[in-house]
């Protein structure tokens, strides 16, 4: 009968050149082999072009022989740990850096470099383990420790088969398998909803009138909020500004209850709920900005452009204003691209829809 395990390298980390300082990576490899693990790397000057949603562009690969000596557990703590720092340290370096990827059509779009752990099983299971989130050491860690936990909990598979993509949980700190099928599905209806006319209005609330913000990041006022334990008097002017302009009043106390990864989503929906006209400047910039981007042209000088055609501002400060509170603001939220386009074209869709 023909044996399930097959012989791979040990470990190998497929990455894009320029992306780790080389001599940092050396180290890593030099304290990997010290305690049994060989690193074998191979890096790429050219992105490639795949469906990124499910595929890591820059991994580590786990061995089959290296997953079977933790499964048996004969793999010392050392040897553990020492992976673990390893690949949380490759996880930092990559996390916020950027790559245009040139799609067929010639479509040019800046993206987030992605990164996971490719663990070989056997010879018929493997996955790949998405790891991103902007968040503390600590929790990462965490998520690293609940994905070796994942692999003893996997079924075997009794035939080859491509990789299965999981993602983290954080809220429940589990992993789980996402399916593919489905989500491809659903991404296609996503961008066929793409398509449809951006209006130049929210509701009936212009975007030419009252856009004008005092410039204050949401994340920023966020995170001073919570410092206070929800006391806003000592707010400087403008982070009162942008606590108004999002009427944080309503949701103060679920923002300063949750944990701080949930309060994208608290913002999110709190938007949605309620109408365009309640909103003051900064949140209403992100749309700005991103109707802009998508309908008159990319840039911060074609919104610049817009502005003052548009009779909003001739002023430079006000145009600059505009453009740092609507794309950080919106960038923060996962609503806009770095380059100020539309990311989260559902989110636009629900916003828009009377």
């Amino acid at each position: 009968m023909e044996q399930n395990n097959i012989i791979y390298p040990k470990a190998g980390l497929v990455y894009y050149k320029g992306l780790f300082n080389e001599k940092e990576l050396k180290l890593h490899k030099e304290n990997l082999n010290h305690i049994g693990i060989e690193l074998e790397n191979d890096n790429m000057n050219t992105p490639l072009v795949f469906m990124e949603e499910f595929t890591n562009e820059t991994s580590i690969g786990l061995s089959n022989i290296l997953i079977q000596e933790y499964l048996l557990g004969v793999m010392s703590d050392e040897k553990l740990n020492a992976l673990k720092d390893s690949i949380l340290w490759m996880w930092n370096c990559v996390e916020g850096q950027k790559m245009t990827k040139i799609y067929p059509g010639g479509r040019v779009e800046e993206k987030d470099i992605t990164f996971g752990v490719h663990a070989v099983i056997d010879r018929n299971t493997k996955i790949d383990f998405r790891l991103d989130g902007d968040m503390e050491d600590r929790l990462k860690k965490s998520s690293l420790d609940d994905l070796f936990e994942f692999i003893k909990s996997t079924p075997r598979k009794e035939t080859p088969s491509n990789a299965d993509f999981a993602k983290y949980d954080y809220a429940n700190k589990k992993w789980f398998i996402v399916n593919t099928h489905e989500e491809v599905k659903r991404i296609i209806e996503k961008r066929n909803q793409a398509t449809f006319i951006l209006p130049n209005n929210l509701k009936g609330r212009s975007i030419h009138e009252k856009v004008i913000p005092t410039v204050c990041n949401l994340k920023n006022m966020l995170d001073k909020l919570v410092s206070l334990d929800g006391d806003i008097s000592s707010f400087k002017g403008w982070e009162k500004r942008s606590y108004k302009a999002y009427k944080i009043d309503l949701i103060k106390d679920k923002i300063l209850s949750a944990p701080k990864d949930n309060w994208k989503d608290i913002i999110r929906g709190h938007i949605l709920d309620h109408n365009p006209r309640d909103f003051g400047a900064s949140c209403i910039d992100i749309y700005l900005v991103g109707y802009v981007s998508e309908t008159y042209g990319i840039g911060k000088e074609k919104l610049f452009e817009y502005i003052k055609q548009n009779n909003i501002s001739t002023k430079q400060n006000s145009a600059n204003a505009i453009w740092q509170v609507g794309k950080g603001d919106g960038v923060y939220l996962g609503i806009l691209n770095d380059n100020g386009t539309i990311k989260d074209w559902e989110f636009v869709r629900k916003w828009i829809k009377e």
